[in-house]
């Protein structure tokens, strides 16, 4: 899920606008495949050595639009895609895998009139 932080129109564009986002990723671990003894991510701990496979095949279940009605009459669409899941060796403090993502928000804007 995109969240979005801030939103400020440009005052030199009525149409356009300055977006200040993060990116939320929340996944299911079914018990059986947590590891509450496996090694932890460490304060200032570089996680890209921790990666034990580079290229994990994913299949999109589903992909949304987040979309949100602005004031200045304009619909803003807003959904994350992932690029690329990599594996790691560690474990958060319940024992689910840690992944590194990349991803991209995808953000559309429509006026409305």
């Amino acid at each position: 899920m995109t969240r979005i932080n801030h939103l400020l129109q440009n005052q030199f564009d009525p149409n356009g606008a300055s977006l200040n986002s993060a990116v939320d990723i929340h996944v299911f671990v079914p018990q059986n495949a947590r590891n509450p003894n496996g090694r932890r991510l460490e304060p200032n701990m570089n996680i890209t050595s921790s990666i034990v496979d580079e290229d994990i095949e994913c299949n999109t279940l589903k992909e949304e639009f987040n979309v949100y009605n602005l004031s200045n009459d304009t619909i803003l669409s807003v959904k994350t895609v992932v690029g690329q899941v990599r594996k790691t060796d560690l474990y958060n403090i319940e024992g689910e895998p840690i992944y590194n993502i990349d991803s991209q928000p995808v953000i559309k804007f429509k006026k409305i009139r």
